[in-house]
């Protein structure tokens, strides 16, 4: 079930690609994850992990936030307790850090400091040589 929140992060996602070029969107990588897809994905992690297993949560494409909002749906925010995200075009940033003021979410614009907060936080991390800005996943105990 979707909430209003999601249903306006579905509609900020669709307005703020709508003001840029797909030429504009490829040059930095950007492709909006469906909320379904991330949903699912959250769901099948959540399968995995051990009953009440505490979770980090790191995004270092964070856009308007698509697996944030699904991490809020599928587990409880007891369970949740790191939640960081990075997005570099401030084209979203704003106002994606605008939508999502409110929660415990801490949302980062300079690249730069990812290293640090992934070395400080999220230990055990592997990501593909391929992809320039992956999205990773801290669940549970990493350290």
């Amino acid at each position: 079930m979707q909430t209003s929140r999601e249903n306006r992060r579905e509609e900020l996602q669709a307005e703020l690609d709508a003001a840029k070029t797909g030429k504009e969107r490829n040059r930095l990588g950007q492709f909006g994850t469906p909320y379904e897809l991330a949903a699912e994905m959250l769901s099948y992690a959540k399968g995995l992990l051990p009953s009440g297993a505490q979770i980090s949560f790191l995004d270092p494409g964070f856009g308007t936030g698509a697996f944030y909002s699904a991490l809020l749906q599928t587990f409880h925010s007891d369970r949740i307790t790191r939640a960081e995200g990075f997005e570099i075009d401030p084209h979203y940033y704003h106002p994606t850090a605008d939508l999502w003021k409110d929660t415990p979410l801490k949302i980062h614009r300079n690249r730069n400091s990812g290293d640090t907060i992934l070395n400080s936080a999220f230990r055990s991390l592997s990501v593909h040589p391929s992809i320039q800005c992956p999205v990773l996943y801290g669940f549970g105990d990493v350290g």
